[in-house]
């Protein structure tokens, strides 16, 4: 059995975060979609943590901030989640479709 592709892409933002990077899935789990679009923080930020992998995001003092999970991105303001959630799905309608024949 072939295992299923996981699509990782690195994003730089730009405006208030230029040069700040993150990376995230692409090719997220439909599931996902649930949670991203329930009326819940608490799914949003596991769904976020789920899909973001890692970045170089510091805090207001300059110190690293922890990796990516569900209780790290509750550091984030809203407007750079905002941004981050915006730029992964403006990567992911970018994706080619995969062919399903072998090259």
């Amino acid at each position: 059995m072939k295992k299923m592709p996981v699509r990782i892409a690195e994003i730089t933002l730009d405006g208030d975060y230029e040069g700040w990077t993150f990376s995230a899935r692409l090719n997220f789990p439909c599931g996902l979609l649930d949670d991203f679009s329930a009326n819940d923080p608490s799914r949003l930020m596991s769904a976020a943590g789920q899909l973001i992998k890692n970045w170089n995001f510091v805090d207001e003092e300059g110190n690293p901030l922890p990796q990516p999970s569900a209780e790290s991105i509750r550091l984030l303001p809203i407007d750079l989640l905002n941004k981050m959630l915006t730029a992964v799905v403006t990567e992911a309608q970018k994706l080619p479709p995969q062919s399903s024949r072998p090259s």
